[in-house]
């Protein structure tokens, strides 16, 4: 049977999740929970929803060289916890949607995603591919209406939201 419903997911300019399911439909911003651990962990999955994420990949981004006893340990929490909060968005099993098998994480081929930095990313390549054309002129405008400011301007201090960052905002001024 699988997931039904979409799971759109804003990092431009602020982060939410919304999930869409036939006629009911639910958001979930950062400024719902406290947990800073668990937006890093869900929004660093999403900017790399193409690929899996290991494990020693996640650790490095959630803790660095910081001296934690048992970081596999905690991030099974947050794994959990970022569990029940997508089931919340009404998404049926969270085990399902989130995945973890032998030291890494991903999504749910069944869960379908669409992440702004993605499409941004996607209508910015139209745009010069063809720069000249009406559609190209098109994506421009839709990107442009796209872009709701800085990727993840909460994460601001992370190394790997910077990079990203640099990227969109270089690509929306290029567009400009």
């Amino acid at each position: 049977m699988g997931i039904q419903g979409v799971l759109y997911v804003s990092l431009l300019g602020s982060f939410s999740m919304r999930y869409v399911s036939g006629e009911t439909a639910r958001t979930i911003t950062e400024q719902e929970s406290t947990s800073r651990r668990m937006w890093t962990f869900l929004q660093y999955l999403f900017a790399f929803s193409k690929r899996n994420v290991t494990q020693e990949e996640i650790i490095e981004v959630l803790w660095g060289d910081s001296d934690i006893s048992n970081p596999v340990n905690t991030l099974k929490t947050l794994l959990h916890r970022s569990r029940q909060v997508l089931e919340s968005l009404g998404i049926p099993d969270g085990k399902e949607a989130l995945c973890y098998r032998r030291g890494v994480y991903s999504w749910s081929p069944e869960l379908t995603i669409r992440v702004d930095a993605d499409r941004f990313d996607d209508l910015c390549s139209q745009f010069s591919a063809a720069p000249q054309t009406d559609e190209g002129l098109q994506a421009a405008t839709r990107a442009v209406e796209l872009y709701q400011g800085d990727f993840l301007p909460t994460a601001s201090g992370s190394p790997w939201a910077v990079s990203l960052r640099t990227y969109y905002h270089s690509r929306f001024l290029q567009l400009c």
